[in-house]
């Protein structure tokens, strides 16, 4: 990893849109139907389907390279996300997110899946998976996204360990960072005990 500087702050990279909006009234007297009701102003339901809409509790863990939310549920979610410049979509779910089958709409988006029980930990071997995931996409210079349910549990353990990997510090000290930027990660002490031994494995002279 670079030389970055970590903040916590909410990404400020520029977005590209794409909505259409879609004339409604084609003079300034609304057209009149039915009963006599004027047309309400409104877009197009591919209008409504292209606007991009942050998935609940989602932040940057790592300004503009590593985000947390909780599940997308919609192509919304999903374009919000690539046009905050993440390329790679991991689920922590064992089963298929709400809305995944929208995101084929943009191809570009890379959906992942490490599949953990609700409340239980990652394996060693998983969060090893998870922080190579994300340092290979941050070498081509592309940002993911992690999601469980709600973001908190598995996510923020993963989001833990890649702080003990990147920032170099211990477990406990990982863990109240995490807590502090994303209130409610880590929900059982199964979760905790998986980010101290990853820092335990780190200090024996492992590099993954």
């Amino acid at each position: 990893m670079d030389g970055r500087v970590f903040t916590a702050v909410p990404s400020s990279r520029r977005r590209n849109t794409d909505v259409t909006f879609h004339r409604v009234f084609s003079s300034d007297r609304p057209f009149i139907f039915g009963n006599g009701v004027p047309r309400p102003l409104t877009t197009s339901p591919s209008a409504r389907r292209s606007t991009a809409e942050s998935p609940p509790n989602f932040s940057w863990v790592d300004k503009g390279w590593l985000a947390g939310c909780a599940m997308p549920t919609n192509s919304s979610h999903y374009r919000f996300l690539f046009e905050s410049g993440v390329r790679h979509v991991i689920s922590l779910m064992k089963q298929r997110p709400q809305g995944a089958l929208e995101s084929i709409q943009l191809p570009k988006l890379n959906r992942l899946k490490i599949r953990i029980d609700d409340f239980c930990a990652p394996s060693l071997n998983q969060i090893r998976q998870f922080v190579r995931i994300v340092e290979d996409a941050n070498d081509r210079k592309e940002a993911v996204a992690v999601h469980c349910e709600n973001g908190n549990g598995r996510s923020g353990t993963m989001l833990a360990c890649y702080l003990v990997k990147t920032r170099r510090i211990s477990g406990s000290d990982a863990l109240r960072e995490i807590r502090k930027l994303r209130p409610g990660s880590v929900e059982s002490l199964e979760q905790e005990k998986a980010i101290e031994q990853y820092h335990h494995h780190l200090r024996s002279g492992n590099l993954r």
